[in-house]
């Protein structure tokens, strides 16, 4: 909780898989979650890399327009994801707006789009 309420404290909305599937959130498809999060929307913020490695999960972030945010060392503390995190806020809702369904890997200090990989660049 500590990144989604780092990221509340900058007067955002966030919803985490405990907030939209409750008891049930260990078990939900990649799938299912990322349909919610585009049906909605919603931007998300993961440190699992290996989504954009996954063709169901890429699929899935093609078909409902998802905006993923990847961290770029998941092995962080939870503290310094969410600084990571709050520290690219402004970047990430700017591309969010400006591409739709892509993946991004998020630094300490930039973004770099990871998927769909041409035009890659940095922010």
């Amino acid at each position: 909780m500590v990144v989604a309420d780092a990221i509340r404290a900058c007067g955002h909305v966030v919803h985490t898989m405990a907030d939209v599937f409750g008891e049930r959130e260990q078990q939900v498809a990649d799938q299912e979650w990322l349909s919610e999060a585009g049906r909605h929307g919603w931007i998300v913020l993961t440190k699992d890399r290996r989504i954009r490695r996954r063709r169901t999960e890429i699929e899935a972030i093609a078909r409902h327009g998802v905006s993923a945010f990847v961290l770029a060392r998941g092995s962080l503390g939870a503290v310094a994801q969410a600084e990571c995190f709050v520290d690219n806020l402004d970047r990430i809702i700017e591309v969010s707006r400006e591409h739709g369904a892509c993946v991004y890997e998020v630094r300490a200090t930039s973004i770099r789009r990871l998927w769909p990989d041409k035009e890659a660049n940095e922010r």
